[in-house]
């Protein structure tokens, strides 16, 4: 891996000594927040056509290309963002307990069954009481009244997502698979370590609002275009669409409600890959290739990385070989992982919003 990173850093050396001769280029590869802030606006032009046109081919080649590798980011920078709270374990203790969960979570989903009977519970229900598990084993540190109260806070928002997921699991699996692609603007927002670069998590924020606003309205309704696939078919599509909005049976909602899918997905991929790690980066400029795979060993462990990359490997030559369990399997990673987020972002928010309290409340002498 050490040849390929350097490698890499070779024809990155190529490529920024050729377009960093205009000093308006430079300008911007140097600040955090004009590159961050164009990056986000020609990636997210690009990603609304390509789910517009080729939501199909987003559907597969994401995860296939990019779902895995951000899975591994969320889990090693979820707990490196301004959250309020001290952690227990470090990084890499952490990661490994996040691993652990994800082996649980498909353990329990797809191999459980098979050797005893096991409550069928609501989908979702599972990955969120796993993902509680967070907060007694890796964040819970009970030392001031302030702490016990961002807990309770947390637990309280997390047992009315658990109570929609257990009275009407379909909206919940549709609402929590849109949404999960907004939860990653909070994780950038609260990684940004100034108000500059917060401002542009903000407005990317807005951008993607705006975007959802106009396809809903069904303003891009004459560029959808689902081309048929021979290893996904149209009919296949209807049903994602079923799965995204089993509250309506207009199939041209449907149809917006997997570009918003796909786009959101492309989006969500972007800010773990890219926009988070950069904040939490103390350098201004991008990481090189060598550094990052250092910084990657050091967050997860020698030993770890190794296996992540075999695995990693594996898992996405098999996908090419049996798309449909392929799948069901990244699908249940996600909910695990989208629900981690999730409850690490109710610390950030509650300890946030708790911490405006407490300075708007009248002091006594």
């Amino acid at each position: 891996m050490i040849n390929i990173a350097t490698q890499l850093d070779h024809l990155r050396a190529i490529v920024l000594r050729l377009t960093m001769k205009s000093s308006y280029l430079r300008e911007i590869y140097c600040d955090r927040s004009y590159r961050l802030s164009l990056s986000y606006i020609l990636l997210s032009a690009i990603y609304l056509f390509l789910s517009l046109k080729y939501s199909v081919v987003l559907l597969i080649l994401g995860p296939l290309l990019l779902g895995y590798p951000h899975l591994v980011a969320s889990y090693r920078f979820v707990q490196k963002t301004n959250l309020g709270w001290s952690l227990r374990l470090q990084t890499t203790a952490v990661f490994r307990f996040f691993i652990f969960l994800t082996a649980s979570s498909l353990f329990i989903r797809f191999a459980l069954p098979k050797f005893i009977n096991v409550p069928q519970l609501p989908y979702g229900v599972c990955e969120i009481l796993l993902s509680l598990s967070v907060l007694a084993i890796v964040k819970i540190k009970l030392n001031s009244i302030f702490d016990i109260l961002v807990a309770a806070m947390t637990l309280v928002l997390t047992a009315g997502v658990l109570k929609l997921a257990w009275h009407d699991p379909l909206a919940f699996v549709g609402i929590a698979l849109i949404f999960h692609n907004w939860v990653a603007f909070g994780h950038w927002f609260f990684a940004a370590k100034d108000y500059k670069n917060r401002a542009v998590a903000f407005s990317a924020l807005l951008i993607f609002a705006l975007i959802h606003f106009v396809v809903l309205l069904g303003y891009f309704d004459a560029q959808i275009l689902f081309p048929e696939i021979s290893f996904l078919s149209e009919q296949s599509f209807g049903v994602r669409g079923w799965v995204l909005a089993p509250w309506t049976s207009d199939e041209m909602i449907w149809n917006r409600i997997i570009v918003l899918y796909t786009f959101g997905l492309s989006v969500h991929y972007f800010i773990w890959l890219r926009a988070i790690p950069q904040c939490l980066d103390e350098k201004s400029v991008p990481n090189s290739f060598r550094n990052s795979l250092r910084q990657l060993r050091k967050d997860c462990g020698p030993k770890t990385t190794s296996v992540l990359l075999l695995v990693g490997t594996l898992v996405g030559l098999a996908m090419w070989f049996h798309t449909a369990l392929a799948g069901r399997i990244y699908f249940g990673i996600a909910m695990l992982h989208g629900w981690i987020e999730m409850v690490f972002l109710m610390i950030a928010l509650s300890a946030y919003f708790l911490k405006l309290l407490l300075r708007s409340a009248p002091r006594t002498n």
